[in-house]
């Protein structure tokens, strides 16, 4: 049933998926609602990370919620990779402890093997690349954000614009920005276990 409505919403808003997309759209990430349920909290504390060390603690609660949503249905991949993601945000920006970077990596390596088609992975994979960990590797961020969108055309249009704002792309940060604002409307469908916030 929510397939059907998924397409006819679709249909309604005249979207044009490709295969790959609309096998995206209709993926179902978990069947547990508990973790379903745990998964959202822990995205809507990522959320609000921001840039500063002074929101470590709510990237703190969403790793206890990720946590959570692993321990009910220990397979969700998506779980994994925004749990890898909230590591490499503490790595980075709030903690340059070692065991974050240990952590992001077994998490991030989980993810990849339940699901290899994950946008999520490489935004996680990009959070290490463009900083000092891996040298500050702006062409292999970007190169990767641009496999995330192949991936998701909806996921990451924020990262890009950032990173393109910091080499200086003034033009294409601007058009991501913008490209944001739309695909963020399409991210937050209402589909039971395969909403996809971000």
């Amino acid at each position: 049933m929510q397939d059907e409505v998924s397409q006819k919403v679709a249909g309604a808003l005249r979207l044009n998926l490709t295969a790959a997309a609309e096998a995206r759209w209709r993926k179902r990430y978990t069947s547990n609602a508990g973790a379903y349920d745990y998964y959202l909290k822990g995205m809507r504390s990522l959320d609000r990370r921001g840039v500063t060390r002074d929101r470590k603690p709510d990237v703190m609660n969403s790793v206890e919620m990720f946590r959570k949503a692993i321990e009910l249905d220990p397979n969700y991949a998506l779980a994994h990779a925004q749990l890898a993601d909230a590591y490499a945000w503490l790595a980075v920006v709030a903690d340059p402890d070692p065991k974050w970077l240990a952590a992001y990596r077994e998490e991030l390596s989980r993810a990849e093997s339940l699901d290899s088609e994950l946008a999520e992975t490489r935004i996680a994979r990009y959070e290490l690349l463009w900083s000092s960990y891996e040298g500050f590797n702006m062409a292999e961020a970007i190169r990767v954000l641009r496999e995330a969108d192949k991936l998701d055309p909806t996921a990451v249009h924020q990262e890009l614009g950032v990173l393109y704002s910091h080499v200086g792309l003034e033009g294409p940060a601007i058009r991501e920005f913008e490209r944001r604002s739309v695909s963020t409307t399409l991210r937050h469908r209402p589909s039971a276990f395969s909403e996809r916030p971000r």
